[in-house]
């Protein structure tokens, strides 16, 4: 509920829930235990204690709806930090324990979109044209990639069939993403004049083959930066982002939530393709 606005503020109300939002930077000495001290870039405060600076305006926001308490625990403590970096942890294979919050919405981010081709479009288009037996061999590829295709010692030689049918298996779907993700973005009003050119510039970041289309697609479809600082074994492996300088990188809730509407889209945009499809459908020996 809109209480009050004036040239320097916004006033809103949900529940006891109070959340300003300030026309310009102010300088504040703060008691907050979190954000406390003197800030110089106060733009948004939430039950006088939550307190927000430039750039967090997506998080300000995303915080207002989750009533008093809830609001002020997001905001302030950031206590379920430790559960999200354990969950992620069985996501991704970079080291989560000690990842910021903006770090852990990009892996996030990152997962969806790296899976939207070997978690989706592959095995729905695979479906559409080869039946059950065409699914069903999509997977076991992918899943014998997942259990050995590494590039290490133990699994060099033996893995190297599995991970080199991946990338063959996914090759177009990977490719054909881009233009969907495009759709779905266009369809949720996004940015899918920046898919195409995005993909193109970044997705060479990533050393697959085709994990770099979808993401850097995702990353001009959201207008944000992905990647960033990754380690693995305690080691710097990259500081590169995906995405243009100036788009912004400390992501919050509600770039996560973006996603994952985007992600639901172009599930459903895949479902439709692979329908069209079944007509055409191949017989497999």
């Amino acid at each position: 509920m809109l209480l009050d606005e004036t040239d320097h503020y916004t006033l809103r109300r949900q529940g006891r829930f109070l959340a300003a939002a300030l026309k310009r930077p102010h300088r504040v000495l703060s008691t907050c235990r979190v954000n406390g001290g003197l800030r110089e870039d106060l733009t948004h405060i939430a039950n006088h204690q939550s307190c927000e600076g430039v750039g967090h305006a997506a998080r300000h926001h995303s915080i207002v709806g989750l009533g008093p308490d809830a609001g002020h625990v997001a905001a302030c403590t950031e206590a379920d930090l430790p559960t999200a970096r354990r969950r992620l942890s069985l996501l991704v294979g970079r080291d989560t324990d000690h990842l910021p919050r903006d770090g852990i919405v990009r892996a996030t981010i990152e997962s969806l979109s790296e899976n939207l081709t070997d978690g989706v479009l592959t095995p729905l288009w695979a479906l559409g044209l080869f039946g059950l037996p065409g699914l069903i061999a999509v997977k076991a590829v992918s899943s014998l990639d997942s259990m050995v295709g590494y590039k290490n010692d133990r699994y060099r030689r033996f893995g190297w069939t599995a991970a080199r049918s991946d990338d063959l298996v996914h090759w177009l779907p990977a490719r054909l993403s881009v233009p969907l993700i495009a759709l779905a973005a266009a369809l949720l009003r996004l940015h899918p004049h920046l898919v195409w050119p995005t993909a193109r510039r970044y997705h060479a970041l990533l050393a697959s083959p085709n994990s770099g289309w979808s993401e850097a697609a995702f990353a001009g479809a959201l207008r944000v930066r992905l990647i960033g600082p990754i380690d693995y074994g305690g080691e710097r492996v990259t500081e590169a982002f995906m995405g243009d300088p100036d788009w912004p990188a400390d992501l919050g809730g509600a770039d996560l939530r973006r996603a994952l509407r985007l992600v639901l889209v172009c599930g459903l945009l895949a479902l439709a393709v692979g329908l069209a499809l079944a007509p055409l459908r191949v017989a497999m020996p």
